[in-house]
């Protein structure tokens, strides 16, 4: 084993708690200096347009970027993701609470809906640019 990558999914502490994660910042960290201190090379799986993501928290995660790989050289960024609504989670039981999707939309030949209540497609891009290029905004 030489790569490994790891759900870092935001570099901004109030998005992880929004997220439910169960690791925070300096965990995220250390997991990924240790793999690169051990060897193997990290990859960052991120996420863009959670809800409520903002500038702040997009700068937030670049600021994370740039902490644990100032050279840009240690750990690949392997993909940022919009955010994909799916049945069992909590995101999905809001959009339901909420009306803004039903239990209907499964019974049509269709992939899993993007994410869109509090921002567009284009403003969700340019969340994910932002990360991908380490460029506030």
């Amino acid at each position: 084993c030489n790569k490994v990558a790891f759900g870092i999914e935001s570099g901004s502490a109030g998005m992880l708690k929004s997220l439910c994660k169960s690791n925070d910042l300096e965990v995220n960290y250390q997991a990924l200096r240790y793999s690169v201190e051990f060897g193997l090379n990290p990859t960052m799986l991120l996420m863009a347009g959670n809800p409520g993501e903002t500038k702040e928290t997009i700068n937030e995660t670049v600021d994370f970027m740039w902490k644990v790989d100032p050279t840009r050289t240690e750990i690949s960024i392997g993909n940022i993701g919009g955010v994909l609504v799916f049945p069992g989670t909590q995101l999905y039981m809001d959009c339901l609470k909420s009306g803004w999707l039903d239990d209907s939309y499964w019974l049509q030949d269709v992939p899993p809906p993007w994410y869109l209540r509090e921002f567009d497609l284009e403003t969700m891009q340019r969340y994910a640019g932002a990360i991908g290029f380490r460029r506030k905004i």
